[in-house]
C-alpha cells in the first residue's frame, strides 16, 4: 500500500507541480486504496477509492471529504473522477453510483443502472459527460 501512496504522489507531482525529483517528498501517509486521480491545478486535486472514500488536496494537505453516502452505502467502491473545475466534479462507482461535487457538497445522481459497476467517467463539458 505504502508503494501505490508515493506512486500516487510522484504521479501528481509530475502531472501538476513541475517539481523536480530532488524535491519530492511524503506529504501524507494515506492508508487507503484508490482507483482513480483527477485534479484542476497543483492545489485542487481529488482522489477515490474503496468504500466511497474521497480524499482532496488542497496544496499543503489531503483531507476526507463528506459524500453524503448513507452507512449502507459505505461499501460501493468509486472507481472513476471527472470534472471541469473545482466546482464541477463527476465521480462513478459501484452499482452505477454517480455523485457530483458542486464546490460544498456531494449529491447522488441517478444513473438508472443498480448492478452495473461504472468504472470510469470522462467528458467535454458539464453537460457533455459519458
Amino acid at each position: 500500500m505504502k508503494r501505490y501512496i508515493i506512486q500516487l504522489i510522484i504521479l501528481l507531482n509530475l502531472l501538476f507541480s513541475g517539481v523536480q525529483a530532488t524535491e519530492w517528498r511524503v506529504q501524507h501517509h494515506l492508508r487507503m486504496d484508490f482507483n482513480a486521480v483527477w485534479g484542476s491545478a497543483a492545489n485542487d486535486i481529488f482522489a477515490v477509492g474503496r468504500e466511497g472514500l474521497i480524499f482532496h488536496y488542497d496544496g499543503s494537505q489531503w483531507r476526507e471529504m463528506d459524500t453524503g453516502m448513507t452507512n449502507s452505502e459505505v461499501f460501493y467502491h468509486l472507481r472513476g473522477i471527472w470534472g471541469t473545475s473545482s466546482t464541477d466534479v463527476f465521480v462513478v462507482g459501484s452499482y452505477g453510483t454517480i455523485l457530483h461535487y458542486d464546490g460544498n457538497q456531494w449529491t447522488t445522481m441517478n444513473s438508472g443502472i443498480s448492478t452495473i459497476n461504472l468504472e470510469g467517467i470522462w467528458g467535454t463539458s458539464s453537460t457533455d459527460v459519458f
